[in-house]
């Protein structure tokens, strides 16, 4: 095992990083690099020639290991290297599996980080969240690494924790969205099975401003290529939320009441639960005004670039 060195003394820090030649591990490395700090890039297989042939070799070496795999493979990863590194910290979407091996570790005296960028990793991240939760009593040291990587990759840290992440955060901002584009796709597509019709050419060639909102951010949920295994594990793992399962049920009471009041034709009704929602949601309209900003200036960048076209 290294021993600790200070990260402020860039040339003498080590990081490993297993898990480098995929999207997020070469974000990571690049910003680790960007910091002056020696990194050890481990993927087997897939990096040519490999940098690191053996992980724990690579792990008496460093001062921090950043776990950039799956995270169905990080628990096998520190089986093996927990022995040998101090500083640990893990980008994983799904923490509550994580949490109990990662509570062994602060007993056992490790720094320990868990993080969650709010972003995919092929995307720019300048501008994006990242959520720091750090692990126990010791994770001062590798939440300050994980600070000085996502600072390098200008994105704004959050910091929480795993129960929040997991019992709030996550049902709010993974669950929610996940459910409901997810759901509106597999309805657009047993529409198109059985009429014949695109509903993504009549969204694109025919539809108004909020259509296009509603296109791109089911198009942000479905365009990665693991995008129903992401869905499928969020909207599981959400599930078993207390925040997650209230989420469902008031979507289905939600859904129960408009469709009555289609069955009705009772407008007037609808739109006064329409609107007691929206008020309870943002009682000041100042969201209204933010949102009113911000969508329509994504709508004129959107707009001159099609035009371009």
């Amino acid at each position: 095992m290294k021993p600790e060195s200070s990260i402020h003394q860039s040339e003498n820090f080590t990081v490993l990083i297993p898990g480098a030649a995929g999207a997020w591990g070469t974000k990571i490395c690049e910003a680790a690099r960007s910091l002056g700090w020696n990194v050890l890039p481990h993927d087997p297989g897939k990096i040519d020639p490999p940098v690191v042939t053996d992980i724990r070799d690579a792990a008496a070496q460093a001062d921090a290991v950043i776990i950039c795999t799956p995270e169905s493979e990080i628990p096998a990863i520190l089986a093996e290297i927990r022995d040998r590194v101090h500083i640990i910290i893990e980008i994983a979407t799904v923490k509550r599996a994580l949490t109990p091996l990662e509570e062994e570790l602060d007993a056992e005296g490790k720094s320990v980080c868990s993080t969650h960028p709010m972003v995919l990793a092929d995307s720019n991240t300048s501008g994006h969240n990242v959520l720091l939760m750090p692990i126990g009593m010791n994770a001062d040291r590798a939440t300050d690494v994980a600070t000085k990587l996502f600072t390098a990759l200008g994105m704004r840290m959050q910091k929480t924790t795993v129960k929040e992440h997991n019992e709030t955060i996550a049902p709010l901002t993974q669950l929610s969205p996940h459910l409901v584009q997810q759901t509106i796709a597999a309805a657009l597509a047993e529409f198109q099975t059985s009429s014949g019709i695109s509903p993504l050419d009549i969204i694109r060639n025919c539809g108004a401003a909020n259509t296009f909102f509603t296109e791109w951010a089911m198009g942000r949920t479905l365009m990665s290529p693991k995008a129903s295994t992401t869905s499928a594990s969020i909207i599981i793992e959400g599930l078993k939320t207390e925040a997650g399962r209230k989420i469902v049920k008031s979507l289905g009471k939600a859904f129960k009441t408009i469709l009555k009041a289609a069955k009705n034709g009772d407008v007037e009704f609808l739109a006064s639960f329409l609107e007691t929602s929206k008020k309870t949601l943002t009682p000041t309209g100042e969201w209204q005004d933010r949102m009113k900003t911000e969508t329509n200036q994504i709508l004129e960048t959107q707009m001159s670039l099609r035009h371009k076209k």
